[in-house]
């Protein structure tokens, strides 16, 4: 929730900029790789008490931002209701599936789709063949913290790169080759190789988030900006969800390292129909430029 309201901030005060995204996207990756250690730390020393009250404040630092906001945005944003304006509502579902009528939408949420796809490959059956090749507990956990690593370095650059290319290709391009590294896991000869492949994955992926977060900012009128972090949240979570019961089933019947190679190529295949389909819808899109 927290992250969907920072998207959600960077459609409305910054009007999808990508650079802003990019900056979310650092200080993500940042967190992913900083917390668990520290977290760890403070339990090894000062018990679970110390470690989850850290956490506590940890999650109050967001609403100490929010103090810092414009005071007119401010006013704006907060408007307090009863407690049934918490509640699901079917009109607020049916509001922002109204969305997928607008093509450039649609389209972005496919590539989200697809994105996320890796990195439901990554969390699952990613580690369980780095474990089936021999690789010990604290080699596997290296290659799983240098993609935040590179991740949130390559995020800070997003801006440089608009420079050089339009958001849309930019985004394909980085979302096909994050999928293509995971798809040849299986063809990496040795742990460096390993290194060096996860490095570039994260690059591609600290790069890929801030340009979709960006795009569908610009896409979504300004009053449904909230709703469009939402299905891009959906988009995720359905992926997650198919995804790995999926490859599950196919690994079960050809393998695991062939299904590697099928799943790749059966997400790759997705990849060229939206880009064929850009090619028609391309007109819609609002660049970054």
């Amino acid at each position: 929730m927290g992250c969907l309201g920072s998207q959600t901030l960077i459609g409305h005060l910054m009007k999808g900029n990508s650079v802003y995204a990019g900056r979310l996207s650092a200080s993500l990756r940042v967190a992913a790789f900083v917390g668990p250690p520290l977290v760890g730390a403070i339990w090894d020393f000062f018990g679970a008490w110390s470690a989850f009250g850290f956490l506590a404040a940890w999650g109050a630092l967001p609403v100490i931002s929010a103090m810092f906001l414009p005071k007119d945005f401010q006013k704006q944003a907060v408007t307090l209701g009863s407690f049934s304006d918490l509640l699901p509502r079917w009109l607020d579902y049916s509001d922002a599936f109204r969305l997928l009528a607008v093509p450039a939408i649609v389209l972005l949420l496919a590539i989200t789709i697809v994105r996320y796809a890796g990195i439901s490959i990554q969390h699952t059956f990613y580690v369980v063949w780095l474990n089936e090749i021999g690789l010990t507990g604290i080699k596997i956990g290296f290659l799983l913290s240098i993609w935040a690593v590179a991740g949130g370095c390559s995020a800070l650059f997003v801006g440089k790169l608009l420079n050089y290319c339009k958001d849309i290709w930019l985004a394909i391009a980085m979302v096909s080759l994050q999928i293509l590294l995971l798809t040849i896991t299986p063809l990496i000869p040795n742990y460096v190789s390993c290194l060096l492949v996860m490095a570039v994955y994260g690059a591609t992926m600290g790069i890929s988030q801030p340009l979709l977060i960006g795009m569908m900012a610009r896409a979504t009128p300004q009053e449904h900006q909230g709703k469009s972090a939402g299905l891009r949240a959906t988009a995720n979570q359905s992926s997650g969800f198919v995804l790995p019961i999926t490859m599950g089933a196919i690994a079960e019947w050809i393998g695991l390292k062939n299904a590697f190679f099928v799943i790749g190529l059966g997400v790759l295949t997705i990849m060229l129909v939206i880009v064929f389909t850009l090619g028609r819808k391309k007109k819609y899109f609002i660049s970054h430029k």
